[in-house]
C-alpha cells in the first residue's frame, strides 16, 4: 500500500513540474503554448493554439501546406473558422513546430519564440512600456478578444487592435486620434495561406465617416459607405437590422467620435449566437451567422453584391461575370497560370497567353484582334491621338510589341494598352453595366486552331457520311416507312423540358413509367388514368384515352387550357403524348385521390369538417380564376367530386379538363354542344341556349350540397313496396328556411363541425343552384362569402325544386319502349305527367325537358347495364357502352358502335396501298439517293453550324402550349430591322411590331451576346408559365444563337410611368387610377398566393406596369422574378429591383418574401395618388434636402388631409373616401417590419370596400430619415 501512495505522489508532482502549458484562457510568465496545447476562453466558444489551414481545406497532396500559424477559431463549431491569426506574415514551418512556443517574454511582450536558437518569429510591440508593464499575464476573453494586461489589470495590448480578416462583435474598425493607431482588415491570400492578401477595410482618417475597401497593390478604392453620402444614418441602419427578424438581436451598429478616438462596432445581444464580419479573399465584406440547423455559415449580408466589383478579383488576362459560377474565367486562347492557386482562392496569378505573339520589328505583326464585346476597360490606357479610324488603332497595337489590347469608342478616341490587363469585367446586370467593346490581340494560330476546332467535327460528319450513306439511306427508307405508320402530331417529342415547362412524352416512356398501364387508378373523362413513375421518381398520373382517335377533341382542349394555366387549384399538367393514334395526357400525381372516393365510398377515410371546408373554399378559388382572371374565360363545363382531386395535404385540385369552353373577353356566353354530367348540370344546358361561366357555378352548387351531406344528391331510399325519391337538394333547401341546417350534415361527422360554416356553406349552394343564371353569384362572390368577408341573403326556393317537391310524391305509370322483330317501336304503357308539367306554356318546354331530366334520375327501381331485359329498356334505365338490346328473334341489335370498327381490315389494305408507290420510288431513286443524301447531310451541317439553337422547337406556329418560338428573320422582317422603338425595359430595349397573321406585338431585344441570359430564362419560365388578365402575355420568345428576344403582346397605351411622369401624356382620371391599382394588386395577388410556385416579381414600378386599349393594368418585366416553393416561406437571392421602390430587407442582405413586392406596390400606389416620383430633388440655396414623399404622405394621413396629397392635375375631380382607402393601404405596405405589411390578397379586399385597415403608424425607418433629414449626424 505504501507504495501505492508514493507512486501516485510522483505522478502528480510530476503534472506540476514546469514548465507548464496553460490550462484555461490565461497564459502567465513562465508558461509556454506548443503545439497541441491551446489557450480557452472561459465560455468555451474561442480557442487560440497552433493550426495548420491546410488540414481543414482538403486532403488532396495538391492543397495540403507545411505553413502553420497560431490564431484564435470557434471552439464549439464543428466548421473550423479562423478569426485572428498572429503571424500570418511569417508562418512555421512544419520541422520548426515542435521547437517553436507561444510564451510572455522577459519585456511583458507575446511572442512566438523558436527555443532551438530563441529566434522571435512573431511579437506583440506594447506602447509606453512602464516597469509594472513587465510582469504582463495575457488572457482570451469571452469575446474572442486576446489581451495583453499589467497586474492592475489594466490592457497594455490587444488582438482587437490589429484584425486580419475578420471583425467579431465589440471589434473597432477606425482609429485611435492620440496614438495614431489605425485599425485596418486585410483579406487573406488564400485558403491555406493567411499572409495579407489584396483587399483592405478600413476608415478614412479625414473626418469623412467613409469606410472604404481598397485593393492594396496598386492602391485603388472599389467600394465605400458613408451616412453622410448614403442617405442611410445610423438610427435608420439600427432600426433596419432590427427589423430584419435574422438580424434582430445580433447587430446592433455603432459609431463613435470622440476627441481620442473615431471607429464604427457592433454588438450582439444573444451571446449563444456566433457571428463575424469577414473580408473575403474576393474583396467582399460579408456578415456571417452560424446556423444551427444547417450547421454551416450564412452570409447575411454581402457588399459589395457584384464580387465583379473589387478592382482585380481575377488576376490578369481574365473576365469576370457575376452571372457565371465560378465567377472567373480565362479571356479567350489563355489558361490558368496556376490552377492549384485558382482552387485554393488566389487568382492574383491569373491566366497565361497559350501561344505567344508575332512581335518582330522588321516586318508586320501577324497578329489579330478578338473583340470581347460589353465589358469594362482596363485602367490606364494609352490614348493614341493620331489614329482616327478603327484600322489605325489596331495598327498602333500592333506596332507595339508590348500592346495587348485596344478599344475604339464611337468618339473615335483610340485607346491601347500594355502588358497584363486588369479589370476587364462583364456586362452582368448586377453592378456592372458597360457597352464598351475590347479588343484582345491573339496569335494568328491561336484563332486559326480555334476554327479548325470547330470545323472538323463537320468534316468528320461529311467523310463519315460518304463511307456509310447507303446505309444511312436504307435507315432513312425504314424510318419513312416508321412514319407512315404513326402520324405524329406536329409537336416535337422529348424527353426534356420545353420553354413552357410541359413535356412531350414518347408513348414507350410511359409504358414503362406505368408498368404497361398495371395500377389502374381509375375512369376520367374519356379515358383511364393510371398511376406511374418517371425516371427521377417522380409519381405521376397517366390518363390513357381509349380508342383510336377517342376523345382527340378532349385531348386538345385539356393541353390547350390546362397546359397554358396555372394556379395552385387546378391540377398540374406535365406534359403529354401525342404519337399515331396514341392520346395520353400526363399529371402531377394526388396521393388522396378524388373528392368522390372520400365522399361515397365506404372504405374510404371521413374527411373532417375542416377538410370540407376548405375544399370548398379552394375549389371556388380555381374556379374564380378559370373565370374571372385568365386571358380567355374558360369554363369548365365538368364540375363534380370525380374531377376534384386531393393532394397529400387535401388541398383540392380541379381536374378533367376534356370539355372545357373558352370565352373571350369581349362576349358573355358561348354556344357549345352538350356537355356534363347528369346531376350536375345546369338548366341552360336542356334548352340549347349560349351558355355561360354560371353552368360551372351551378354544377359547384351541387358539389357544395354532396360536401355537406356526404352522399350523393339523388339517393334511392325503399320503403317496402314503393320507391321513394328523396332529393337532396328539396331537402337542403327547405331545412336552410327551416334554420335546421345540422340535420343535414354528413352524420360521419358525429356532430363535430361548424354550424356557422356549415349555414353559410348551405346558403352559397342554394344561391348556386338557382335556375335563372342571373340570380346565381360569381365564383368571386362566392370565394368571399366563404372566407366570411361578404353574406348573402336567404336563398329563395327555385322554381324547378319547387316543381319537383309538388310532384314528388305523385304516382307515375311506367312508359316502355320496345324494339320489336318489325322495327316498329310501340308504346306498352303511358306515363301520367303531373298537372304541374301538363299545363306548361310552350317557352317552358326547356324547364320542361330538365324536369324530365332530373325525373330520369329517379328511377323505379335500382338498374344497371347487368340487369337490362333482352328487348326492352324501362324509364330509369340506361344503356352504356357494351350494354345492348336484342330484338325477340335476335334479328336485330341495338348499341354504341364504332363506325369503322368493321373495316379494319380494309384501312389495312389501302395502308399496304400506300405504301406500294413508297417501295418503288426507293427502288427507282436508290442509285442517285447516295449523292442527294450526302449533299443533303453537308448542307444540315453548314446550316447547323451557322445557327445554334437552344433546343427548343423553332417554328411559326402555335405549339402545343401556346407559346411560338420565333426565327430571328422573321421578328427581324416584322418589327422592320427594329426600326420603332417603344421603350427601354430590364436588359434591353422594346420595339413594335406586326406579325404576319396582323397581330401587333412588342418584342424585347436583349442587348448583346447572351446578355441577360439569366433574366431571359427567368422571363419564359415566369409569364411564360402563368396566366392572368393583369399580367402580360407572352406570346413567344426567340432563343437564336447568341439572339434572346422575347415577344409580347402589344400594349396600345405604354407604361403606367409615361402617364404618371411625362408632362405630354395623357393625365389619367381617377377613376382610371384606382382601377389601374386593383389590376395591379389582382395580379400581384395571384403571383404570390395562387401559383404552383409562389413567384415573387422583384421589380414592380411604373415602367414595368403597361395599360392595354383600355387601361386595364398589365404587369410587365419578369426578368428579376424569383420562385419560392410552396414549402418554403422565403428565398435568399442576390439583389435585385430599382432604387426608390426597394424593400429595407434587400439593403439587409437576408432571404426575402413576398413582402418585398408589396413594399414596391405600396410606392407605386402613393405615385399613384400625387402623380410625381416618390423621391423627388428639392434645391434651395446651398443646401440638398429630399422631400420625401412617403413621410409626407403618411403625415397627412394622419392629419385627416388626404386631399392635399392628390395630382393637382385632377383639378380636384376625384373620390376622397377612394383617395384615402388607397392612401392608407400605401402606408401600411411601407411599413419597416415585413410581418406589418398586408398580403396582396388582404390589399385586393380593401380596395374592393370589402374589408377595412386600421390607421398605419409612421414606420420608424421613416421616422429615423425624418428626425435626421436636416440634423447632421453625431
Amino acid at each position: 500500500m505504501p507504495s501505492l501512495y508514493i507512486f501516485l505522489g510522483l505522478l502528480l508532482f510530476s503534472l506540476q513540474a514546469p514548465p507548464c502549458p496553460a490550462a484555461t484562457d490565461t497564459l502567465k510568465a513562465g508558461q509556454v503554448l506548443s503545439a497541441g496545447d491551446k489557450l480557452v476562453s472561459r465560455n468555451g466558444k474561442f480557442a487560440l493554439g497552433f493550426f495548420n489551414p491546410s488540414t481543414n481545406i482538403s486532403k488532396s497532396s495538391d492543397n495540403i501546406s507545411s505553413s502553420w500559424y497560431i490564431g484564435i477559431w470557434f471552439n464549439k463549431i464543428p466548421v473550423f473558422t479562423v478569426v485572428w491569426v498572429a503571424n500570418r506574415e511569417r508562418s512555421i514551418a512544419e520541422p520548426d513546430l515542435k521547437l517553436t512556443q507561444l510564451k510572455i517574454s522577459q519585456d511583458g511582450n507575446l511572442a512566438i519564440v523558436n527555443h532551438a536558437n530563441e529566434s522571435i518569429i512573431w511579437s506583440t510591440r506594447i506602447v509606453n512600456r512602464t516597469e509594472a508593464s513587465m510582469n504582463t499575464s495575457v488572457l482570451l476573453h469571452d469575446s474572442g478578444n486576446l489581451v495583453i494586461q499589467s497586474t492592475s489589470n489594466a490592457v497594455l495590448w490587444q488582438s482587437f487592435d490589429y484584425p486580419t480578416d475578420v471583425a467579431l462583435p465589440n471589434a473597432k474598425i477606425g482609429w485611435n486620434k492620440v496614438t495614431g493607431l489605425n485599425r485596418v482588415g486585410v483579406s487573406k491570400k488564400s485558403l491555406i495561406d493567411m499572409g495579407p492578401g489584396s483587399y483592405s477595410v478600413q476608415l478614412y482618417t479625414n473626418g469623412t465617416r467613409r469606410v472604404t475597401l481598397e485593393h492594396r497593390n496598386p492602391s485603388i478604392e472599389y467600394w465605400y459607405w458613408s451616412p453622410d453620402e448614403s442617405g442611410m444614418k445610423i438610427p435608420a441602419l439600427k432600426q433596419l437590422l432590427y427589423m430584419n427578424p435574422q438580424t434582430r438581436g445580433l447587430v446592433t451598429p455603432a459609431y463613435v467620435n470622440s476627441s481620442e478616438e473615431e471607429y464604427y462596432s457592433y454588438n450582439s445581444s444573444d451571446e449563444s449566437s456566433s457571428t463575424f464580419l469577414l473580408l473575403d479573399i474576393n474583396g467582399q465584406i460579408k456578415f456571417n451567422v452560424w446556423s444551427q440547423d444547417k450547421q454551416s455559415w450564412q452570409s447575411l449580408y454581402t457588399q459589395p453584391v457584384d464580387p465583379c466589383r473589387s478592382y482585380d478579383t481575377c488576376g490578369p488576362f481574365t473576365i469576370c461575370n457575376g452571372n457565371s459560377q465560378p465567377f472567373c474565367d480565362c479571356m479567350e486562347n489563355f489558361t490558368r497560370k496556376s490552377p492549384r492557386d485558382w482552387d485554393l482562392g488566389d487568382r492574383t496569378g491569373g491566366c497565361s497567353r497559350i501561344s505567344p505573339l508575332d512581335c518582330t520589328r522588321n516586318t508586320s505583326s501577324t497578329d489579330i484582334f478578338h473583340p470581347l464585346i460589353h465589358v469594362t476597360l482596363p485602367r490606364n490606357p494609352q490614348t493614341i491621338q493620331e489614329a482616327t479610324t478603327q484600322s489605325e488603332c489596331a495598327q498602333a497595337c500592333l506596332s507595339s510589341c508590348s500592346c495587348t489590347a485596344y478599344s475604339y469608342q464611337n468618339t473615335s478616341t483610340c485607346s491601347i494598352w500594355h502588358d497584363e490587363l486588369f479589370s476587364v469585367n462583364q456586362d452582368d446586370g448586377i453592378e456592372i453595366h458597360s457597352q464598351d467593346v475590347l479588343y484582345l490581340r491573339l496569335a494568328a494560330k491561336d484563332l486559326q486552331s480555334l476554327r479548325n476546332n470547330k470545323r472538323k467535327p463537320n468534316v468528320a460528319v461529311v467523310i463519315a457520311a460518304s463511307v456509310i450513306g447507303f446505309v444511312l439511306l436504307m435507315v432513312g427508307m425504314f424510318l419513312l416507312i416508321w412514319r407512315n405508320r404513326f402520324e405524329w402530331c406536329g409537336a416535337p417529342l422529348h424527353d426534356g423540358e420545353d420553354s413552357s415547362g410541359i413535356k412531350a412524352f414518347r408513348y414507350n416512356d410511359l409504358v414503362h413509367a406505368t408498368k404497361n398501364f398495371s395500377e389502374k387508378l381509375g375512369a376520367g373523362g374519356f379515358g383511364s388514368v393510371f398511376k406511374g413513375m418517371l425516371i427521377d421518381l417522380t409519381t405521376i398520373a397517366v390518363k390513357r384515352l381509349d380508342g383510336d382517335r377517342q376523345g382527340e377533341k378532349q385531348f386538345r382542349a385539356e393541353v390547350s387550357s390546362i397546359g397554358l394555366i396555372q394556379h395552385i387549384n387546378l391540377v398540374k399538367l406535365i406534359g403529354f403524348c401525342c404519337e399515331g393514334r396514341k392520346r395520353l395526357l400526363v399529371y402531377e400525381h394526388m396521393l388522396n385521390g378524388s373528392l368522390d372516393a372520400h365522399l361515397f365510398q365506404s372504405n374510404a377515410g371521413t374527411l373532417n369538417w375542416s377538410i370540407r371546408y376548405h375544399i370548398a373554399l379552394g375549389v371556388a378559388r380555381g374556379l374564380a380564376y378559370l373565370h374571372q382572371s385568365c386571358h380567355e374565360c374558360i369554363i369548365h363545363c365538368d364540375i363534380k367530386p370525380q374531377n376534384i382531386l386531393l393532394d397529400a395535404s387535401f388541398a383540392p385540385k380541379i381536374a378533367d379538363f376534356g370539355m372545357a369552353a373558352f370565352v373571350g373577353r369581349d362576349f358573355s356566353r358561348i354556344l357549345t354542344t352538350f356537355r356534363g354530367t347528369v346531376g350536375y348540370l345546369a338548366p341552360e344546358w336542356i334548352s340549347g341556349v349560349a351558355v355561360t361561366p354560371k353552368v360551372d357555378v351551378y354544377s359547384f352548387g351541387m358539389v357544395l350540397l354532396e360536401i355537406i351531406s356526404g352522399r350523393r344528391n339523388s339517393p334511392n331510399e325503399y320503403t317496402s313496396d314503393n320507391y321513394h325519391v328523396s332529393y337532396f337538394p328539396v331537402q337542403a333547401i327547405n331545412k336552410l328556411h327551416e334554420g335546421d341546417v345540422r340535420n343535414l350534415v354528413d352524420p360521419q361527422l358525429c356532430d363535430d363541425f361548424s354550424l356557422e360554416e356549415a349555414e353559410r356553406v348551405c346558403k352559397v349552394a342554394c344561391w348556386c343552384i338557382q335556375d335563372d343564371e342571373h340570380d346565381r353569384p360569381t365564383m368571386s362572390e362566392v370565394v368571399r362569402v366563404l372566407e366570411g368577408i361578404q353574406e348573402l341573403e336567404m336563398p329563395p326556393m327555385p322554381r324547378l325544386l319547387a316543381a319537383l317537391t309538388k310532384c314528388s310524391d305523385v304516382a307515375g305509370a311506367d312508359e316502355i319502349v320496345n324494339v320489336h322483330a318489325d322495327d316498329q317501336p310501340r308504346s306498352s304503357a303511358h306515363r301520367k305527367l303531373p298537372a304541374i308539367l301538363v299545363s306548361m306554356r310552350p317557352q317552358s318546354y326547356a324547364f320542361l325537358g330538365l324536369v324530365l331530366l332530373l325525373f330520369s334520375l329517379l328511377p323505379l327501381a335500382p338498374c344497371s347495364a347487368a340487369n337490362l331485359n333482352n328487348d326492352t329498356l324501362l324509364a330509369g334505365q340506361a344503356l352504356a357502352v357494351g350494354d345492348k338490346l336484342i330484338s325477340n328473334n335476335g334479328k336485330f341489335t341495338l348499341g354504341f358502335f364504332q363506325p369503322d370498327a368493321g373495316t379494319t381490315k380494309d384501312l389495312q389494305s389501302l395502308s399496304k396501298s400506300k405504301r406500294k408507290p413508297i417501295v418503288g420510288v426507293v427502288t427507282t431513286v436508290s442509285i442517285i439517293s447516295l449523292v442527294l443524301l450526302i449533299m443533303l447531310m453537308v448542307l444540315v451541317m453548314v446550316w447547323r453550324n451557322r445557327f445554334k439553337w437552344c433546343g427548343v422547337p423553332l417554328h411559326s406556329s402555335q405549339g402545343s402550349s401556346g407559346i411560338i418560338a420565333f426565327r430571328y428573320s422573321d421578328l427581324d422582317h416584322a418589327t422592320k430591322n427594329f426600326s420603332e422603338k417603344l421603350g427601354e425595359g430590364g436588359f434591353g430595349s422594346v420595339f413594335k411590331g406586326v406579325l404576319r397573321d396582323l397581330t401587333v406585338v412588342a418584342v424585347k431585344r436583349l442587348d448583346g451576346a447572351r446578355q441577360g441570359e439569366k433574366q431571359f430564362r427567368a422571363e419564359v419560365s415566369s409569364i411564360g408559365l402563368i396566366q392572368h388578365i393583369n399580367l402580360v402575355k407572352l406570346i413567344g420568345f426567340c432563343c437564336q444563337s447568341d439572339k434572346r428576344l422575347l415577344v409580347y403582346e402589344h400594349m396600345l397605351n405604354g407604361s403606367l410611368d409615361t402617364h404618371l411622369f411625362q408632362s405630354n401624356a395623357t393625365i389619367l382620371k381617377w377613376s382610371t387610377r384606382y382601377q389601374i391599382t386593383i389590376g395591379v394588386a389582382r395580379g400581384l395577388s395571384y403571383l404570390h398566393q395562387s401559383c404552383h410556385e409562389c413567384i415573387i416579381h422583384c421589380d414592380i414600378k411604373p415602367q414595368n406596369i403597361l395599360l392595354d386599349e383600355s387601361f386595364t393594368p398589365k404587369i410587365a418585366d419578369f426578368g428579376m422574378a424569383v420562385f419560392v416553393g410552396r414549402d418554403f416561406s422565403r428565398v435568399l437571392t442576390t439583389f435585385r429591383g430599382t432604387v426608390g421602390y426597394l424593400a429595407p430587407e434587400w439593403l439587409s442582405g437576408v432571404a426575402i418574401t413576398p413582402k418585398v413586392d408589396v413594399y414596391s406596390y405600396g410606392i407605386v400606389l402613393l405615385e399613384i395618388i400625387s402623380g410625381m416620383r416618390s423621391l423627388p430633388n428639392v434645391h434651395s440655396s446651398n443646401s440638398h434636402h429630399a422631400a420625401y414623399f412617403p413621410v409626407q404622405a403618411i403625415s397627412k394621413l394622419h392629419e385627416g388631409d388626404v386631399q392635399s396629397l392628390v395630382d393637382p392635375r385632377l383639378s380636384g375631380d376625384f373620390n376622397l373616401e377612394e383617395a384615402e382607402r388607397v392612401c392608407k393601404v400605401a402606408c401600411w405596405c411601407i411599413q419597416d417590419n415585413e410581418f406589418d405589411r398586408p398580403t396582396m390578397g388582404e390589399v385586393v379586399l380593401v380596395l374592393e370596400g370589402l374589408q377595412e385597415f386600421d390607421m398605419p403608424p409612421m414606420p420608424r425607418l421613416l421616422a429615423a430619415i425624418t428626425r435626421s433629414s436636416n440634423v447632421a449626424e453625431m
